[in-house]
């Protein structure tokens, strides 16, 4: 005798056998992963030939564990503290902001991944971090040198967060360092001036959302075995091809 199973029940059982595959897979990838490290830092780049492999596993699990926002512009969160990478309460990298006094030139570097130091082995390792020592090896004014840099933004997500978040830290200089994903994104993006919210319920939802997506260990994998590949060349991976009849309209920009 024939046993039917209703329609509900079938699919309820093929959900839970997906998230069995998804929840195995995962698993594997991860035991796969603790031997073979998936990090597009490690290869490729010589700055990291005299640097110990544990230490250059752990910038890449930092960098992609950190926790993000998007509104009104990208952000990231407040308060988070990994081996390689701390985010102080005001959602800078490194160490507390000091007390704002007159008496002290506070400098804030804004830029994009290369002001955070993505793949930097410290907070001490990146561009502000090695603008720092140099004032405090040279002058004995006090000098506050702050990492306002935030990974992928652009000159349009700076200036607005400049405009409406880092003036209410009384700046004395503002150092922008930029250009590459200006390059990278298109004339509409930069152009269009995102205006200050409030963040929703949604978008907190959402950014849950996607952090929680990028834990899943298995898509980091997939992507180095694609856009990270050992047989593809370094250069071949960053180097895009822009429309150069836009240049002029984003440098108005």
């Amino acid at each position: 005798m024939s046993v039917q199973v209703s329609y509900k029940k079938q699919a309820i059982l093929g959900l839970v056998f997906i998230f069995l595959i998804l929840f195995v897979l995962e698993i594997s990838i991860n035991a796969y992963d603790y031997f073979t490290k998936t990090c597009k830092f490690i290869k490729n780049a010589d700055a990291f030939d005299n640097i110990d492999l544990e230490l250059k596993n752990q910038t890449c699990f930092d960098q992609q564990d950190l926790d993000w926002g998007s509104v009104p512009y990208p952000y990231l969160e407040p308060n988070q503290h990994m081996k390689t990478i701390n985010i102080n309460s005001d959602a800078f990298r490194g160490k507390e902001l000091g007390q704002h006094s007159d008496q002290k030139i506070r400098i804030f570097v804004v830029g994009a991944s290369t002001v955070f130091g993505s793949g930097s082995t410290s907070d001490e390792t990146t561009v502000p971090g090695y603008l720092q020592q140099l004032f405090d090896s040279s002058t004995s004014q006090s000098v506050e040198v702050i990492n306002a840099g935030i990974p992928g933004s652009d000159s349009t997500n700076e200036l607005n967060r400049i405009k409406n978040n880092l003036i209410n830290y009384h700046p004395d200089v503002i150092v922008v360092y930029n250009g590459w994903n200006d390059l990278r994104d298109t004339y509409s993006s930069l152009k269009h001036v995102q205006s200050p919210k409030n963040s929703t319920f949604y978008d907190e939802l959402t950014n849950s959302f996607w952090y929680l997506i990028s834990k899943y260990r298995t898509l980091q994998v997939i992507q180095k075995f694609t856009y990270y590949s050992e047989d593809t060349d370094w250069q071949d991976r960053v180097i895009y091809e822009h429309d150069k009849n836009d240049l002029d309209k984003k440098i108005e920009v």
